[in-house]
């Protein structure tokens, strides 16, 4: 049985990402959920087993601060917003814009495959979200800025 995959949210990449699933055949390996409960979406972080973005650009991602502070181990592109969030200290799995897929695809395996790998990226990773990025730091940070 192959793993499943969930593609969270709704954008201008849906449909070219359905056409791709389709041409593929991989209706049974991928389902398009669209936009989700918040509830939903917690729940998706619970059951998940890593979360891939693929973005070219970000601000700072809530979908990573999410599932890094559900303790979920996040693959994801090295841009600006990304990169404090998912590599702080430079060893977590990220990946160039533009880098080859293979390799990509290869760093999402080793990390599907590696259950303590991921155990221990998900709880480093809720540590210091919980630590650097709960509300009373955020507003302290804020505070701090404008003071």
């Amino acid at each position: 049985m192959r793993p499943r995959h969930d593609v969270i949210g709704d954008g201008p990449e849906r449909q070219t990402l359905e056409k791709f699933a389709r041409r593929l055949s991989l209706g049974d390996a991928v389902s398009f959920e669209g936009w989700l409960t918040r509830s939903d979406v917690a729940a998706a972080y619970r059951s998940a087993t890593v979360l891939v973005q693929l973005s070219s650009y970000e601000g700072m991602s809530n979908t990573i601060l999410e599932a890094l502070a559900s303790g979920l181990p996040v693959v994801a592109s090295r841009v600006p917003g990304n990169i404090e969030l998912i590599e702080p200290d430079g060893k977590r799995p990220a990946f160039d814009p533009g880098e080859d897929l293979a390799k990509i695809a290869r760093t999402i395996v080793h990390l599907y495959q590696s259950s303590d790998l991921r155990k221990q990226l998900g709880d480093q990773a809720r540590q210091r979200v919980i630590a650097q990025y709960s509300w009373d730091r955020v507003a302290e940070m804020f505070v701090n800025q404008f003071s």
